[in-house]
């Protein structure tokens, strides 16, 4: 916490110059800022802090490195997204070689049977 009494004389100070202080890690600098056209004088005040600083840094990379992130993401789901649509159009090609699937599995069946029949079965029994 840094404290400046209101009568430390800052707006006498010329333009330019200005007041600094430092506690720990935390600075502070107070300038005037004369202004034309008889305007009064505006108090600059600027402060920072290291750790706050450090903590700014580390968290814009973070958010960076986030972002970039989420942007792999978004991709890898749009392009599941077309691919999964590109399949979905090809429905019935699967749906068309499953039928006929079946009708080659039924005649194989049949004709095995008749096969069978005819050398294997003796006449008169079963």
């Amino acid at each position: 916490m840094l404290e400046i009494a209101l009568d430390s004389g800052l707006w006498r100070l010329p333009e330019g110059a200005s007041y600094a202080a430092i506690s720990g890690r935390a600075h502070v600098k107070a300038s005037v800022k004369q202004n034309t056209g008889g305007k009064p004088p505006t108090l600059v005040i600027e402060s920072g802090c290291d750790s706050l600083a450090r903590l700014c840094a580390y968290y814009e990379a973070e958010n960076e490195r986030l972002s970039v992130k989420n942007a792999h993401l978004q991709n890898s789901a749009q392009t599941a997204v077309e691919e999964r649509s590109k399949e979905r159009g090809l429905w019935w090609v699967d749906w068309c070689v499953f039928i006929a699937g079946g009708i080659v599995c039924t005649v194989i069946t049949i004709l095995t049977m008749k096969i069978y029949e005819r050398f294997y079965v003796r006449p008169g029994g079963r």
